[in-house]
């Protein structure tokens, strides 16, 4: 399963640089008992609803371009994007074990119910297009279940594929070498002393062991 251990740089120092309220302002959400904070456009009340994860080592401040367009545009869709756990202040706690996918997974849904949004659209990118897939999969249904007000109607992914074929990219007899050297940098993050605390995240996290 991908409910690895990771903890993609999410400590506190992640928070603490975080990029300030530039074009949109921050307002606090609580879910799964952590403050998020997060960026909005459009009216809660428009027809469609989306939720934005970022990547890493972004925040909600990515977003940003494309909030203002669809306000600009008078989009008829409401769309938050949150610093995910791990970026927000009041969302970095120091256990490791607080940080698998799965439970990365569940911020989604707690966010979606938190904010009111019924049906809604998820939008992943980088490291939290890899959040999105496991929570858009059947491996997540029995925490979707415990938020019966929401449902995920859709899921648009960029720039992280699928972590299967990702893993049979970078491992095993059919690795590809040019997709390995393409992410060398991972191996930055398995060191001790490396932002991930738990040095091992990565390597968990990519292998056919956790494939599936």
């Amino acid at each position: 399963t991908m409910a690895a251990v990771v903890v993609m740089a999410m400590g506190l120092a992640m928070a603490a640089a975080q990029a300030p309220c530039e074009g949109k302002e921050c307002f606090a959400v609580e879910a799964n008992k952590l403050t998020f904070d997060c960026r909005s456009s459009g009216k809660p009340s428009a027809t469609h609803k989306a939720l934005l994860l970022h990547g890493f080592p972004e925040w909600s401040s990515h977003w940003v371009p494309l909030l203002n367009k669809w306000d600009k545009d008078s989009a008829d869709i409401y769309a938050v994007a949150c610093d995910l756990r791990g970026y927000s202040s009041g969302a970095s706690p120091r256990d490791p074990s607080l940080y698998l996918y799965m439970t990365l997974a569940s911020d989604v849904y707690a966010l979606a119910s938190a904010l009111h949004l019924g049906g809604f659209h998820l939008v992943g990118h980088d490291h939290g297009a890899g959040v999105g897939w496991l929570a858009a999969s059947e491996a997540a249904a029995g925490v979707a279940a415990l938020y019966p007000s929401v449902k995920l109607f859709s899921y648009t992914v960029m720039s992280f594929p699928h972590l299967d074929p990702f893993s049979t990219a970078l491992v095993g007899p059919d690795a590809d070498e040019m997709q390995q050297v393409a992410v060398v940098y991972f191996n930055q993050m398995k060191l001790v002393n490396s932002a991930t605390i738990n040095n091992n995240a990565l390597a968990n996290l990519i292998g056919p062991h956790y494939a599936g």
